[in-house]
């Protein structure tokens, strides 16, 4: 019986050093974006680890253009990498089109295409 105790308590251990590890390879990012006002959530964080996509990459472009004025979720951030796009380009871009608004849609457009060509 005390066995089982000792078994369990180690299992719980090994299970709170492994949550430590993952929050202590997350909390300066995470308190970056917190600050700069651009929440990433730490459940998302892990999730693009998982994936491989650079975290650090796309929280400091989510936090540049939330500071810019442009509240895009990382969720496209992600997507937009895992597609194989440049992230600091469509940031550059929605930066650019959102300061100096083009009366032509079309031409916006073909702007966005074009950038994401790069």
């Amino acid at each position: 019986m005390e066995s089982l105790y000792l078994i369990g308590v180690a299992v719980l251990a090994l299970f709170a050093f492994i949550l430590c590890i993952i929050l202590f390879n997350f909390f300066g990012l995470w308190i970056r974006a917190r600050i700069a006002n651009a929440p990433v959530g730490l459940g998302k964080m892990v999730g693009m680890r998982l994936r491989k996509v650079p975290v650090g990459m796309i929280v400091d472009n989510r936090i540049t253009a939330v500071k810019a004025g442009i509240d895009i979720p990382s969720d496209p951030l992600e997507a937009h990498y895992l597609a194989g796009g440049d992230v600091s380009q469509v940031r550059m871009t929605q930066h650019f089109l959102g300061q100096s608004p083009w009366p032509y849609l079309p031409l916006r457009a073909e702007l966005v295409r074009w950038v994401d060509g790069l």
